[in-house]
């Protein structure tokens, strides 16, 4: 499956659609459902690890239930053994860049202490007990 979405991101890339994986946006398809439910359920996973967009090293990864809701400006469909059809599909990331991590979130500028970092980001710096100097805070 990772094939198939790489093979995707790789002609993003050349269409000059996306910069990095980082850029982008991955709906996935797998036939198989016992695998789909499977993948939905990694890619909810609370622990902030185990989720696909890791796997995929995108910022966002997208199951969807039918081949159709596989949309994106690249597409590449290929039958896989034991799990039949798998299409990926890219799609440019939305939200802003995470200056930190460079990874794409509806998320960053929501914390004020943080405002340039994701919702991964940000606790891991206030734990580390870095605070902006004030007048780059008001500048952000």
């Amino acid at each position: 499956m990772r094939d198939v979405a790489f093979q995707a991101l790789e002609e993003a890339r050349t269409a000059k659609m996306i910069g990095s994986g980082l850029a982008a946006h991955v709906r996935v398809f797998v036939e198989h459902d016992g695998a789909r439910r499977s993948l939905q359920q990694l890619n909810a996973s609370a622990n902030g690890v185990d989720e696909l967009r890791y796997l995929f090293v995108t910022s966002q990864v997208t199951v969807v239930d039918s081949a159709e809701a596989a949309v994106g400006q690249h597409v590449t469909r290929q039958q896989l053994e034991g799990l039949g059809t798998v299409v990926a599909a890219v799609a440019g990331a939305s939200g802003t860049k995470c200056e930190r991590c460079w990874n794409y979130s509806e998320h960053v500028g929501h914390n004020h202490e943080h405002p340039l970092l994701c919702e991964r980001c940000s606790p891991v710096v206030a734990k580390l007990g870095f605070k902006l100097p004030a007048t780059a805070a008001s500048s952000a």
